[in-house]
């Protein structure tokens, strides 16, 4: 996964009640690329199976 200059290898996890998937982010990830709970990024996902 990368978002700007990190990069990490992370998990996505089903949401049932949703019927989607949700992608942690990590707090400290968050403050190094200054994302907030409003906004909008552009993630770079590589999926291994």
């Amino acid at each position: 996964m990368t978002l700007g200059e990190t990069r990490w290898k992370t998990s996505i996890f089903p949401d049932k009640k949703r019927g989607s998937y949700v992608l942690p982010l990590k707090a400290s990830i968050r403050k190094k690329e200054h994302v907030f709970a409003e906004d909008t990024v552009a993630l770079e996902l590589k999926i291994i199976l």
